[in-house]
C-alpha cells in the first residue's frame, strides 16, 4: 500500500510540474505576444503584378512577409521596383553596374541585406574609395534573358549603368526563355492570364502533376469524413488554439505537416520529369542532361542565345561593356554537365563578352551547403559562397568601366 501510495504521489508531483511548466510557457508566450506578426511601415498585400510588356513586375515601394518552412523575412521592393537598396543616388559619380537575373541572383528566400548582390555590393566598396562600384539589383524572380532583354531598356533610361551583367541560372532560364517569347509574341495577353491568376513558365508542370495528384484522389477508397476520430481532433484543435501554448505546439505540428507535403510534390514533381525528360516545358533543365540528341539541345538554347545577343547590341550602342555569368543547374547536386558551359563560352568567345562559368567554383559545395533544402533557392550561407565565387569577376569588370 505504501508503495501505491508513493507512486501516486510521484505521478501526481509529475503532473503538477508539467502543469506549472505550461503554464509558465503561456505566461512568457503572452508577454511576447506570440505568434505576433511581422511589421512593416510599408507592408502590402502584393508586391508584383501582371504586366503585357514584361509579363510581371514588382511594385514600387511595397514590402511584404515572406514566409516557409525555411525562411521568414520581409521582402521589400524600393521605389524603382526593385528589390534591391532603397536609398539609390542616381546622380552619384559612382560606376553603376546593372545585375540582371532571376530569383536565383536576387535574393529570394533571404533578407536583403543576406543577398549575394548586397554582400558584393558591401566588399567591393571597402576596396577603395577611388574606385567605388554600385551593383544595382535589377534581377527579378521569374526573368529569364527574353524578359531581360525588354526589361533592360528601359532600366537604361532610369539608371544609365556603366555596365550590364546577366546572370544565367542553368536550371530553368533556358525553359523559360521559350515560354516567354510565346508570350510576346502573342497580341491577346489575356490568354496568358488564368481566372485573374497569372501563368508562369511552371504552370503546365503543375497542371500535370495536379491532374496526376486528381486522378490518384479519385481512386482511393472512400472514407468517412465525419468520424468520430476527425471531429475530436477538430475539438482538441479549437481548444489549444485558446492557449498560446497550444498556438506553439499546433504550429509545430503544422510546419512539419506543411515539410512532409512539400517533399512529397518535390518526389512526384521529380517522378514527372522524369516521364516528360525530353519536353522543357516540365524538364525545365533539359540542357543539362544527356537527353534528346545535341543538334536538338543546341536548338533549344536559340531563344536565350538570340536575347543575349540582343543585350550586347544595345550595351555597344550604348558603349558600356556586357558580362555574362553563368550558375549551374543544382538539381540533387551540382550539375557536371560540361555542354551548357561550352556554349555559353563559345557564344562569349564569338562576341566579346567578358563570361564567368560558375560550375566550377561551385562544384566544390554539397546542395546542402548552397540550397534550402526544400525550396532550392541560396540560403544565406549559399549567397556568401555565391558572393564569393564572382567577387574577382566583378572586381575587373568594375575596373573596366573606368576606361
Amino acid at each position: 500500500m505504501s508503495a501505491l501510495k508513493n507512486t501516486i504521489q510521484n505521478l501526481l508531483l509529475v503532473c503538477l510540474s508539467l502543469l506549472f511548466c505550461l503554464l509558465i510557457g503561456e505566461l512568457i508566450l503572452r508577454a511576447l505576444d506570440y505568434p505576433g506578426k511581422i511589421a512593416s511601415p510599408q507592408e502590402s498585400d502584393d508586391f508584383y503584378r501582371y504586366s503585357a510588356e514584361v509579363h510581371h513586375r514588382f511594385i514600387g515601394n511595397s514590402a511584404k512577409p515572406h514566409k516557409s518552412t525555411e525562411y521568414d523575412y520581409i521582402w521589400k521592393i524600393n521605389r524603382h521596383g526593385m528589390s534591391d537598396r532603397s536609398n539609390r543616388d542616381l546622380w552619384s559619380e559612382n560606376r553603376k553596374i546593372l545585375i540582371l537575373g532571376d530569383s536565383m541572383i536576387q535574393g529570394y528566400g533571404v533578407a536583403l541585406e543576406d543577398s549575394a548582390v548586397y554582400k558584393l555590393e558591401d566588399r567591393l566598396a571597402a576596396l577603395d574609395d577611388s574606385r567605388k562600384v554600385e551593383l544595382i539589383n535589377g534581377a527579378i524572380f521569374g526573368y529569364s534573358p527574353v524578359l531581360q532583354a525588354v526589361y533592360l531598356d528601359e532600366l537604361f533610361e532610369t539608371f544609365a549603368p556603366d555596365g550590364v551583367v546577366v546572370v544565367l541560372y542553368l536550371g530553368n532560364d533556358i525553359s523559360d526563355d521559350h515560354f516567354y517569347r510565346a508570350f510576346l509574341a502573342d497580341p491577346d495577353k489575356s490568354v496568358h492570364k488564368r481566372n485573374a491568376d497569372i501563368i508562369w513558365p511552371w504552370s503546365y508542370a503543375d497542371r500535370l502533376l495536379e491532374k496526376k495528384n486528381d486522378e490518384r484522389t479519385r481512386n482511393r477508397p472512400a472514407t468517412e469524413h465525419r468520424s468520430i476520430a476527425v471531429r475530436l481532433k477538430r475539438r482538441l484543435e479549437r481548444e489549444l488554439k485558446r492557449f498560446k501554448i497550444g498556438q506553439l505546439g499546433l504550429s509545430i505540428v503544422d510546419r512539419s505537416r506543411k515539410q512532409r507535403d512539400e517533399r512529397r510534390w518535390l518526389e512526384a514533381m521529380a517522378e514527372l520529369k522524369t516521364q516528360y525528360a525530353e519536353d522543357i516545358r516540365v524538364n525545365a533543365g533539359l540542357v543539362n542532361h544527356d537527353v534528346l540528341s545535341r543538334e536538338q539541345r543546341r536548338t533549344l538554347w536559340r531563344p536565350t542565345l538570340e536575347s543575349l545577343k540582343r543585350m550586347k547590341a544595345s550595351c555597344d550602342k550604348r558603349g558600356v561593356p556586357f558580362g555574362l555569368i553563368s550558375i549551374p543547374e543544382i538539381a540533387t547536386t551540382v550539375s557536371t554537365f560540361e555542354e551548357p558551359s561550352e556554349i555559353l563560352g563559345s557564344f562569349a568567345d564569338q562576341h566579346g563578352i567578358s563570361y564567368l562559368d560558375l560550375r566550377i567554383d561551385l562544384q566544390d559545395y554539397s546542395r546542402k551547403q548552397l540550397v534550402f533544402d526544400i525550396d532550392g533557392h541560396f540560403h544565406p550561407d549559399g549567397n556568401t559562397i555565391l558572393a564569393d565565387a564572382m567577387f574577382d569577376y566583378l572586381v575587373d569588370f568594375g575596373l573596366d568601366t573606368s576606361e
